[in-house]
């Protein structure tokens, strides 16, 4: 600033001249109030320089005039407890401190550096601060500077920030501060705001671990974060309370991980107030690395997250919550998320707010780690209160996760899974959804937790539809109560998996309509009032493990091919436990089949199929009923505990029925009625209550290496059969031994007979001209 004097010229005029602000040097060899004294004689303007030298038990008050202090290669050392340069009030406005190196005092209480309070136009440039509990501190100062300077080793007994500012700026109250191209090593906090308008800009803040944030704030408005370098500290940005309008591109923030205590975010805003923004913040360009939470964002949202690359987060590259909110609080989320990478993730966005009410997900790439979940996950806090989208340019390694509550209604849960993409997990809560019929027709996991889904009258309760809904999985719920249709209909759907499910109340519990290789496993289907299980025009799908009990029919299949059957229990049932009707190629394997009312198993019309290793048994009816049966296998079955064992009729052809144990059943073992080319072989058919095998109408049967023992009438029955070759077998301890009657072209050969025991041939009781003209003496 200049001085004016007033200089008398030779016409007598008066005129102002400009002359230079006056400068005066100071020493170290001067005591704190001679320096003192120095100041307050200054005029605005002038400078004083602190020539080279150690100054100690410094404490200088700057408030009658600005001046300009200059440290020639000074070194202040501060007097315990106090400040070592304190400037106040409007008269101070325009001071500026530079080229210093400023010492506080370590102890419990400790020294600032610079306290500036109301005053405006302060620049701190170029100085050096060590070991002060805060170097520089504003309490509401304005249009002011804090520039190039190095502050290093902030007192451990006193932790707090190395540039604490503190205003009272709004939105439309700027103070308009700039915090530019320091330095702050080993502080346990770099820097802290608190009003508007501040430029924070090229700073390097390496806290050496420390406690607090690299940059701090609350209530924050108007405020551009560019370009800094934060690392081993917290939170490498953490503004809370209040905010808008901030820009943060462009930072560079790195291990947040190994702080003694504190959230380890990179960037973490929260924002606890019950005023939404109006004017949008922006987060991009940064690199964060090696954080717990990459980008932390609570309550009120309003802005843009793009660009920014986020490495190695140990909890979530971005954590979008209502972290405050209180139980009746509702802070609305309206964001872009574009663009972004997140590597190396254990989870990759995580979203808890509760008040979505715009959210566009799009053009990411979040690749999850070794060990990781997933790339987002929808947690129960998270409500869609508008309009929310996942875009088709995202990049995922790892499906999206959701969790469902009952809060949540039928449609939208449906909204949901129509905005699902391929992988995607639907974790349901436990608890009873009411009035649900959903339609899924992308490929998701639903995980069911024990959650109960009553169903909504006439639809089906869940409805897997076409070859987007291919990979499905539906496991851990209760489905029930879907009186007029289906708990489970897969439509035209492939390489689906219904498992560990209960399925109960339901006309049908889980029905597959022209579907292919799905998997039906461990689900408990009970109490549906027709089908536990059924399966039309559908091939090569696989029921296993599954509790088929108390519906009407079990396991129904119609027209279908292909299907394996296995290790199911199936019990119960009003008609049949198992059916196949026009089916070609199923296998129906060790299961244990029992107690149904009617058929354990019942194959209609069917081709190929193969029925080997199941238990069957105490069925009212038949064990195994083969009704038109054609090139089928019976091998390898227990059946027993029946009325009759094997029922086989009706244009029966090239069936096989071998390996069984076929044991007290009250009327027959085996029935051959009607048939054409059947072999029954190496069985073990006893102790039933009338004949071992009977063979009515039929053509070609082979009978041949049984056992037929202990029977209540007759081990061979042949009743108007013809060519049929009975051979082989053992045939011991029955009322009848052997029966033919009618028919022609029948043979016995080499039978053993219990009631025989000479080799000329034995006859056959019913037609004497039949004889088995090799009997064998001892059994097989």
């Amino acid at each position: 600033m200049l001085l004016f004097i007033a200089t008398l010229v030779s016409a007598g005029a008066v005129l102002c001249e400009p002359v230079a602000a006056a400068t005066v040097d100071v020493n170290s060899s001067m005591s704190n109030s001679e320096i003192q004294a120095v100041i307050d004689n200054c005029s605005a303007g002038d400078t004083v320089n602190f020539l080279e030298g150690v100054y100690n038990n410094i404490a200088l008050t700057i408030s009658n005039v600005a001046v300009n202090l200059a440290g020639l290669g000074a070194i202040l050392n501060s007097n315990i407890d106090s400040t070592v340069f304190s400037i106040s009030g409007s008269n101070a406005s325009g001071t500026n401190i530079s080229g210093f190196t400023i010492n506080g005092k370590e102890d419990i209480y400790g020294s600032y550096g610079i306290n500036a309070t109301k005053t405006s136009n302060i620049n701190i440039v170029n100085n050096i601060f060590n070991n002060t509990v805060r170097a520089i501190y504003f309490n509401n100062v304005n249009q002011s500077s804090i520039k190039s300077n190095g502050i290093y080793n902030s007192s451990e007994l006193n932790p707090n920030y190395g540039v604490y500012i503190v205003d009272t700026g709004t939105l439309s109250s700027k103070n308009n501060v700039q915090i530019d191209s320091n330095i702050l090593i080993n502080s346990t906090g770099g820097i802290h705001v608190e009003g508007s308008g501040f430029n924070i800009t090229n700073n390097l803040v390496d806290g050496n671990y420390g406690y607090l944030n690299g940059v701090d704030g609350q209530y924050v408005f108007n405020t551009l974060i560019e370009n800094n370098t934060i690392r081993n500290i917290d939170d490498g940005i953490n503004i809370n309370h209040q905010y808008q309008n901030l820009t943060i591109v462009g930072n560079i923030i790195s291990n947040m991980t190994n702080a003694s205590h504190g959230n380890h975010d990179g960037i973490s805003l929260v924002d606890r107030s019950l005023t939404a923004p109006t004017i949008p913040t922006i987060i991009a360009n940064n690199t964060i690395n090696n954080t717990y939470y990459g980008i932390f964002l609570g309550s009120n949202f309003l802005g843009t997250i793009s660009g920014n690359t986020i490495n190695n987060s140990r909890i979530t590259g971005m954590n979008i919550t209502e972290k405050g909110a209180g139980p009746s609080e509702t802070y609305p989320l309206n964001a872009n998320i574009t663009g972004n990478n997140i590597i190396n993730a254990t989870l990759g966005i995580s979203m808890e707010n509760h008040n979505v009410q715009y959210l566009h997900i799009d053009n990411n790439n979040i690749s999850i780690g070794n060990g990781g979940s997933y790339s987002i996950q929808y947690n129960k806090y998270f409500l869609n209160n508008g309009n929310f989208t996942v875009g088709d340019g995202n990049n995922f390694n790892k499906p999206e996760y959701f969790t469902i509550t009952t809060a949540m209604n039928n449609s939208y849960i449906q909204s949901l899974l129509d905005a699902a993409k391929a992988g995607d997990i639907f974790s349901f809560m436990a608890g009873t959804y009411s009035n649900i019929a959903l339609s899924i027709t992308k490929s998701v996991n639903l995980v069911g937790n024990g959650a109960t889904l009553n169903g909504a009258g006439n639809d089906s309760i869940l409805t897997v539809m076409g070859d987007g809904a291919s990979g499905t999985s539906i496991s851990g719920f209760t489905i029930a109560n879907g009186t007029g249709h289906y708990g489970v209909c897969l439509n035209s759907a492939n390489n689906v998996t219904v498992a560990n499910n209960t399925i109960t109340g339901n006309m049908v519990g889980v029905d597959l309509f022209n579907s292919v290789n799905n998997t039906i496993s461990g689900n408990k289907v009970t109490g549906n009032s027709w089908s536990g299980i059924c399966l039309d025009t559908s091939n090569g799908n696989t029921l296993t493990n599954n509790n088929v009990s108390s519906n009407q029919e079990g396991v129904f299949m119609a027209n279908s091919a292909q299907n394996t059957i296995g290790s199911n229990v199936v019990s119960g049932n009003a008609y049949s436990g198992i059916s196949d009707i026009s089916g070609t190629h199923n296998t129906i394997q060790g299961n244990t089949i029992q107690s149904n009312v009617w058929n354990g198993m019942l194959i209609q019309r069917s081709t190929d199929d193969m029925v080997s290793g199941n238990t069957v048994q105490n069925t009212s009816w038949s064990g195994i009923t083969l009704d038109q049966a054609t090139s089928s296998t019976i091998t390898g079955n227990s059946i027993n505990g029946n009325q009759e064992g094997i029922f086989g009729a009706n244009n029966l052809a090239g069936n096989t029925i071998s390996y069984n144990d076929i044991s007290s059943n009250s009327g027959n073992g085996v029935n051959v009625i009607q048939g054409n080319n059947n072999t029954v072989s190496v069985n073990s058919i006893q102790n039933n209550g009338m004949i071992s095998v009977f063979v009515q109408t039929s053509n070609a049967t082979t009978i041949t290496s049984n056992t037929l023992n202990n029977t209540g009438w007759c081990g061979v029955c042949l009743d108007r059969a013809t060519n049929t070759g009975v051979t082989r077998n053992n045939i011991e301890n029955n009322y009848e031994q052997g029966l033919a009657v009618g028919g022609s072209n029948n043979t016995f050969n080499s039978n053993y007979w219990s009631d025989w025991n000479t080799t000329y041939p034995r006859p056959i009781d019913g037609d004497n001209n039949i004889y088995d003209n090799n009997p064998q003496l001892t059994p097989y």
